[in-house]
């Protein structure tokens, strides 16, 4: 391995940028679930918060 060049800003990231893409991706494809379907996960993401704090 070569000498990395220095990172700037976290955006500079492959893994961040690989990630965001990843995040897009599913965001578009959620955009195609029923209304109860696409904000069950906050909703048990929120139930799980309340039981581990």
């Amino acid at each position: 391995m070569g000498i990395m060049p220095m990172v700037k800003r976290f955006r500079d990231l492959d893994v961040y940028k690989g990630a965001m893409s990843q995040v897009m991706e599913i965001f578009a494809l959620s955009k195609g679930f029923p209304p109860d379907e696409r904000f069950a996960s906050d909703r048990e993401n929120g139930s799980i918060k309340q039981i581990a704090g």
